[in-house]
């Protein structure tokens, strides 16, 4: 019984955590205008400093640059006369949370940069990630005829930037609101039902000691949909490097967890794959610190989250050997489940390592 539980259990929780967030399809609204050429300048010490034009969404590792890095667009665009609205708006769907972003040389949009003026590289901060932004500003900026927007930000990864669309803020607000409705507010709803969920199970577990299923799966659950609910934080209340650090440790505990949980539901032992484990665990403990301390664990993530898709992979062959005997309604849900979410974790590695265009998302809500 305990057994058809759990199967029920892992199935609903990896149907909501592997829940696809999608981007919600707008029309453009009238009077908008969609950028998608640019000019491009990489602000790096050392970096190619001439002006190059590039094509939007430019995602950097497919132009063979790094994973993170400062850069400044240069976009243009006309109008015939001067608009009739009061506001107007840019709305990017990929754009760093820290940049500066300016309008015919007028600063309309600041995060967590340092302003030196237009002519000086911006004092950037040594965080950032893609965000969605609307930045609206009033329609006095622009001018008939040429109008320029300069944009500088620095990304610590998944370098580059999606295209831009300019025009009425109203028309463009009502379309950036459902899309954040969908990418971000859905879920973090789906990550906090998650974490409560994962506290009752663990309070089954505190009553009665021996259901060990209930205790790692518990502690599995509320770990993913506590380290998922912080990708939509935009500011993080601890330096860059440590919430790096915690987000790989968090990644590779949540692996262990998972065998850990495989084991504890299966009638058989696996000692060679509870050694595997264990040592996982501290191995990624290890490397993470290490890593840290001499500024390479970008390179030590690569190679370990290829790990991590190993270990859930053994995973998988246990619960299989483990579920043969369950009720096949149980099992089709449970596998379906399970393998929905290593699909959905090797597009996120992809996506985290630049090989997928920026516009892509997390499938990982």
């Amino acid at each position: 019984m305990a057994l058809q539980a759990c199967a029920v259990i892992v199935a609903l929780v990896w149907a909501l955590v592997d829940g696809i967030s999608v981007n919600a399809q707008t029309l453009r609204p009238a009077g908008s205008i969609v950028l998608d050429h640019a000019r491009f300048q990489q602000l790096d010490p050392g970096a190619e400093s001439d002006w190059q034009a590039v094509a939007l969404p430019d995602t950097w590792r497919a132009r063979g640059l790094p994973q993170s890095g400062s850069a400044r667009y240069r976009l243009n665009f006309a109008l015939p006369a001067q608009p009739d609205e009061a506001v107007w708006a840019i709305r990017i769907d990929r754009l760093s949370s820290t940049h500066t972003l300016r309008v015919n040389g007028v600063l309309v949009n600041h995060q967590r940069g340092g302003d030196s003026g237009l002519d000086d590289v911006v004092r950037l901060a040594t965080s950032g990630k893609p965000i969605p932004v609307l930045a609206e500003f009033p329609s006095q900026l622009l001018k008939p005829g040429d109008n320029q927007i300069d944009i500088e930000w620095r990304l610590i990864t998944r370098a580059g930037m999606s295209t831009l669309t300019v025009g009425p803020a109203i028309g463009l607000r009502t379309g950036f609101e459902q899309a954040q409705l969908w990418d971000r507010t859905a879920p973090q709803l789906i990550n906090a039902a998650g974490a409560a969920l994962a506290g009752f199970m663990l309070l089954i577990w505190w009553q009665r000691r021996i259901e060990h299923a209930f205790g790692w799966f518990g502690l599995l659950w509320l770990l993913v949909s506590l380290r998922n609910s912080t990708y939509y934080v935009d500011t993080m209340p601890v330096p860059v490097d440590v919430a790096v650090l915690l987000y790989f440790l968090a990644q590779c505990a949540s692996a262990v967890m998972l065998g850990a949980f495989a084991v504890s539901i299966s009638a058989e032992r696996w000692p060679r794959f509870e050694r595997a484990l264990r040592w996982a665990a501290w191995a990624a403990l290890v490397a993470g610190l290490l890593g840290t301390a001499v500024g390479r664990l970008s390179e030590v993530r690569s190679v370990a989250y290829l790990g991590v898709i190993g270990l859930s992979l053994v995973s998988l062959r246990v619960l299989w050997h483990t579920v043969r005997q369950a009720p096949r309604r149980a099992l089709v849900a449970l596998l379906l489940g399970l393998v929905g979410v290593q699909m959905a974790g090797l597009h996120d590695y992809l996506y985290l390592q630049g090989q997928l265009p920026i516009t892509h998302f997390f499938w990982m809500p």
